[in-house]
């Protein structure tokens, strides 16, 4: 709400507070698209925060006159508590001089869950607790910096979750494979990956279809890519997604490469740095198919 304060400098009575005009014309401090047409004089007194989602609207923000808070999303509102969790294998100890890791809040203007994913519900909240999957860093003013991100959970353009960790764990159950990465973003409306076959499990169905190509040839041949693909979407019916195309490698995901961590987690910025060229490959070869069968 508007502070009496800022009502009375703009010559709009204190109590007038209710239509969108008198709002607007009481210069919010907040909308930069209502400051950037000019509406709205520039405020002396800049202020960051963070929304989510989940929250139901902010829940850390900066003091606007306090210096120091600059950069960072401030300190948590009165409505919230927050609280920084360890990511070992991001290198990130809540218990640090520089204390960094997972941003988790409590509150009661967290929403209760997802609708109708109760999957996608249990992943991020544990006995009232959300798991933000960004990761902060406590200045010693006592604001939180945003440095980095860990979630691993992601929407794609049609507005669909995808519990992804969830999903490569249910894909590896399939013998055919090794490893895998599913990947997937807010502009493309379905899944891609990247996999490793199990060799002898690949050269044994080979040697049942009559096909004499070596490990290397097998990972590159339609119908044994066909195969596989199909395989994993047999498992990925259960989760209500499927990749719908995906690039086959004869080398495990690796930390020589720096693509997992010592625990054996994938790093997915890595990954998607390394692989950026095949992603984009598959991408654009799932949308040329996808219009030929439309034409």
């Amino acid at each position: 709400m508007l502070g009496r304060r800022q009502v009375t400098e703009t010559k709009v009575g204190p109590y007038v507070w209710l239509t969108y005009q008198e709002v607007h014309d009481a210069a919010l401090r907040m909308g930069s698209a209502i400051r950037s047409r000019g509406v709205n004089p520039v405020s002396h007194v800049p202020i960051e925060n963070i929304c989510f989602t989940e929250s139901c609207g902010g829940c850390l923000t900066s003091i606007g006159n306090v210096f120091p808070m600059m950069g960072t999303v401030g300190v948590p509102m009165t409505t919230i508590e927050t609280r920084l969790e360890s990511v070992p294998e991001m290198g990130y100890d809540a218990l640090s001089s520089v204390p960094g890791g997972e941003i988790c809040l409590r509150g009661k203007s967290l929403f209760s869950g997802y609708h109708k994913r109760q999957d996608l519900t249990e992943e991020v909240l544990v006995d009232g607790v959300w798991i933000a999957g960004d990761i902060g860093e406590l200045q010693p003013i006592g604001a939180t910096e945003i440095i980095d991100r860990t979630k691993n959970i992601f929407k794609l353009s049609q507005g669909d979750y995808v519990a992804v960790e969830n999903i490569e764990s249910k894909y590896l159950r399939c013998p055919l494979i090794t490893s895998i990465w599913v990947y997937g973003n807010s502009f493309e409306s379905f899944l891609i990956a990247v996999v490793v076959p199990d060799r002898k499990a690949l050269e044994d169905w080979a040697a049942e279809h009559n096909l004499t190509d070596d490990f290397k040839s097998l990972c590159q041949n339609l119908k044994a890519r066909k195969y596989i693909l199909d395989e994993l979407n047999g498992v990925g019916q259960k989760q209500q997604v499927s990749v719908k195309s995906s690039s086959f490698g004869t080398k495990s995901l690796d930390m020589e490469r720096d693509l997992i961590t010592p625990t054996f987690k994938l790093k997915r910025p890595q990954l998607l740095k390394y692989y950026k060229g095949r992603i984009d490959k598959l991408y654009s070869e799932a949308k040329e198919a996808r219009n030929e069968i439309k034409a």
